[in-house]
């Protein structure tokens, strides 16, 4: 599916389905990670689901920059939206400052 993003870098639906793919791997790692026993391993795993977190972050933003505009998408566009915000506020203390500037700078000029 990367793949498929390299070659297509602005074609929202390869964003849509990566970002699919990388929302429920981090969902799985996360529901991993409650069921550890506190300790360092513990510890370790957050840093790697924080930055799988990320990943899911940018691409969403990346899928709502690329669908502005495309009313077949517009029912997911609107979905990732909203939980763009809320991984969004949780990595950046409850704010959504810069999210805006985040999906802006995957815009591509029409």
């Amino acid at each position: 599916m990367a793949k498929a993003a390299e070659v297509a870098p602005t074609d929202p639906f390869n964003y849509l389905l990566l970002a699919g793919i990388l929302n429920e791997e981090y969902q799985d790692a996360a529901t991993h990670y409650q069921s550890m026993p506190n300790g360092p391993a513990k510890d370790e795993e957050m840093k790697k689901i924080l930055a799988s977190l990320d990943q899911v972050i940018d691409a969403y933003a990346q899928t709502i920059a690329l669908a502005e505009g495309n009313e077949r998408l517009a029912p997911a566009r609107q979905q990732y939206l909203h939980d763009l915000e809320s991984y969004y506020k949780y990595r950046h203390n409850n704010s959504t400052e810069g999210m805006q500037q985040l999906i802006d700078k995957y815009k591509v000029a029409k």
